[in-house]
């Protein structure tokens, strides 16, 4: 092995050299009319967190062209798997529990279900 491959812990989900093409992802699998993605390494360059923000109203719906004015949330998907949303809209119908993903696919797939209990996308 040499001292450039970096190993996966237990529990990272994705490795932090590859997270813009987990970005493209989650850009790609969710089904909004708007999707917001970008990392955040707060945590320290080798712990990045993947920060999303969706709103369920495409952007020339929103009132005032002011995200907080449309059906949003923002969330965050940290490397170990775990999905939080932080932020969203009261006109929501239900809120996004924190719960852990299997994997990059599985947190897409949960989003998109989380979108689809919300009744229609515009």
């Amino acid at each position: 092995m040499n001292k450039s491959t970096k190993l996966l812990t237990l529990f990272e989900l994705f490795d932090p050299a590859e997270v813009d093409a987990v970005m493209e992802t989650f850009r790609n699998g969710i089904k909004a009319p708007f999707v917001r993605v970008y990392v955040s390494t707060l945590g320290g360059a080798d712990r990045p967190t993947i920060m999303l923000t969706v709103s369920l109203d495409p952007k020339d719906r929103w009132n005032n062209d002011i995200l907080e004015n449309s059906r949003y949330f923002k969330m965050a998907y940290y490397p170990n798997g775990t999905m939080e949303a932080f932020t969203q809209s009261y006109k929501m119908m239900s809120k996004f529990r924190k719960t852990k993903a299997k994997s990059v696919d599985d947190a897409i797939a949960k989003i998109n279900k989380y979108i689809e209990l919300q009744g229609e996308v515009k």
